[in-house]
């Protein structure tokens, strides 16, 4: 990815099935602003992280004495992200970090996904 930085002129890159594993590679693609379309499933980027095992509810104590007496209630775990979800997140983060896509797997950027893309520009929410 990073060697595409001096090709100016890239309007389309299909970046499907390279083994891109984490967003850095596709921030790289920011030096190249006339890219337009980019596909980026079907990378290991593009899937949710696999949970971890967790304790059957019913196994689990939700409510703990500590070792002063005092009850602590210990928070649920997060909720697992839908593929969905999860999708519409990288979506938000690759607009972020290459605003000059107009078309991202297929989809048309619409003015909606701009919105969010730099309301996380505002909150720094996906600068990571």
């Amino acid at each position: 990815v990073e060697a595409l930085a001096g090709f100016s002129l890239l309007l389309t890159l299909d970046l499907r099935s390279n083994a891109l594993h984490d967003l850095a590679e596709v921030r790289r693609l920011s030096a190249v602003g006339s890219l337009r379309e980019l596909w980026v499933r079907d990378n290991p980027l593009a899937h949710p992280p696999v949970p971890e095992a967790s304790e059957d509810a019913e196994e689990r104590d939700d409510v703990v004495a500590s070792d002063s007496g005092e009850v602590v209630v210990v928070p649920e775990p997060p909720k697992p992200v839908t593929l969905d979800e999860f999708l519409a997140e990288l979506r938000v983060k690759v607009l972020f970090m290459l605003p000059q896509v107009q078309c991202l797997d297929g989809v048309v950027v619409s003015s909606e996904d701009k919105v969010k893309a730099a309301t996380a520009l505002r909150k720094g929410a996906h600068a990571g």
